[in-house]
């Protein structure tokens, strides 16, 4: 699939990156600086990422299908953005959809060890959904490309019915994705040989 970036907006980054070309599927993210194993180089923010309820995602959702329908373009590739572009937080129950680059963050594809972001430090909460944020789960060098397992998002029933129901492709998508049981834990004190 081919998405189109509708709003321009900033990107709310903690490490300079940028979005081009990626080999791994259409466009990607690619670090600018080498990002350390622990850091964060991404945080939700509320200028540059839209936060949904399960309530309020479905009925925008519904609204923008309607709209779709009945012939509209706009309406139509904004329902594609916020499926495609989304994620679901499990802990704070929303669906986040990332509108400042970071959602060109591509999948690690079946060779996990290629993921090198998606963790979470010790001590560290996704309980609300201000709290979202992005770490490194390995030292991810300039120039390299950030990818990660799909499979550690929380994947759960909600998400489940929402995809099949609006975007029924993202929903295939998302079954061939091995899901995990959790983030991976970040000790940002070990080194790579312990990760």
């Amino acid at each position: 699939h081919t998405h189109t970036h509708t709003r321009a907006r900033a990107m709310v980054l903690l490490r300079r990156v940028e979005v081009r070309a990626s080999g791994a599927h259409g466009r990607g993210v690619f670090a600018l600086e080498r990002i350390a194993r622990g850091e964060c180089w991404w945080r939700f923010d509320e200028e540059s990422c839209d936060a949904y309820t399960h309530d309020e995602a479905w009925a925008r959702a519904t609204s923008l299908e309607a709209a779709a329908q009945g012939g509209d373009g706009e309406a139509a590739e904004a329902l594609r953005d916020m499926c495609w572009f989304g994620y679901y937080a499990p802990t704070a129950r929303a669906w986040v959809v990332a509108r400042d680059g970071a959602q060109f963050v591509n999948h690690c594809g079946e060779d996990a060890s290629r993921a090198n972001w998606g963790g979470q430090p010790a001590g560290v909460s996704f309980e609300r959904v201000c709290d979202e944020a992005c770490y490194a789960t390995r030292d991810i060098e300039a120039g390299e490309e950030i990818l990660e397992d799909y499979g550690t998002y929380g994947h759960g029933e909600w998400e489940a019915a929402f995809l099949r129901r609006f975007c029924p492709e993202r929903a295939d998508f998302e079954d061939t994705v091995e899901k995990k049981d959790a983030l991976v834990q970040i000790d940002a004190g070990a080194t790579a040989e312990e990760a």
